[in-house]
């Protein structure tokens, strides 16, 4: 949502702008013509911002991240280097002060951008494999979470000797065998919830000072089916409707 009034929402090159109250819709073109990759609201209320990931396209254009001025969608910043090829998702820190981007194929790069300043503070290659989702943590500063083609990824930036890094590190559960992550949501105890396709079963794993992470995964059997974790509805109509 763009404020209360506003939904965006994209399809090829084109984002779409719907009035809810109105029940009309605006277009805006991607600014060289190319694919979206994602889109996303800034968090912060003070920074009316939307920013949107446009994949490189046939004549040449590389991929980059345009962050916009809400409601006159004049442009903000451009940040470039963050893939090569096209984005899969992007996600705003809490405070809104901090954007990454996880790239598609061929390099499958995680980036952090202090978009502010119009540079990239952190980038790494993610995972040797697709990468569906990014997000920061809401609760822990400088914690992320990333998932995909079987696996789960946890990270932090980190202050060493020789500068800020950003340190991965792969969510291994015991003889648990791999499944594809579709979405994860932090939750308000700072638990995970990830969404794959397969069963459902609890684990825990304790990763980043000694922070307990809980990855839930599970089936839907029936579209048509409600699914109770402590006595709270989860989800409903399949796997396909939670996608964070």
């Amino acid at each position: 949502m763009a404020d209360p009034d506003n939904l965006f929402y994209t399809a090829g090159n084109v984002i779409h702008i719907f009035n809810v109250p109105k029940s009309e819709v605006s277009f805006r073109r991607t600014a060289l013509g190319g694919g979206i990759g994602n889109i996303r609201t800034n968090p912060n209320a003070e920074l009316k911002h939307i920013a949107v990931a446009e994949n490189g396209n046939n004549f040449g254009a590389k991929p980059l991240v345009v962050i916009y001025e809400w409601p006159t969608l004049e442009i903000v910043c451009v940040l470039k280097g963050g893939s090569t090829a096209s984005f899969t998702n992007l996600d705003y820190s809490p405070d809104g002060s901090l954007l990454v981007s996880q790239a598609g194929e061929p390099d499958y790069l995680i980036t952090i951008y202090d978009w502010p300043r119009h540079t990239i503070l952190l980038r790494t290659k993610s995972y040797v494999n697709d990468v569906y989702r990014v997000k920061f943590s809401e609760k822990v500063p400088g914690q992320l979470c990333s998932a995909g083609v079987a696996h789960i990824k946890f990270w932090k930036m980190c202050n060493t000797f020789t500068g800020l890094k950003l340190k991965g590190e792969v969510g291994r559960f015991g003889k648990t065998e791999y499944t594809d992550i579709l979405g994860i949501q932090p939750m308000p105890d700072e638990k995970r919830l990830n969404v794959p396709h397969s069963w459902f079963e609890i684990h825990h794993s304790k990763l980043h000072d000694n922070q307990v992470w809980v990855i839930l995964k599970f089936y839907a059997e029936s579209n048509n089916k409600n699914h109770i974790v402590d006595g709270n509805p989860l989800f409903s109509q399949g796997t396909r409707d939670f996608m964070p």
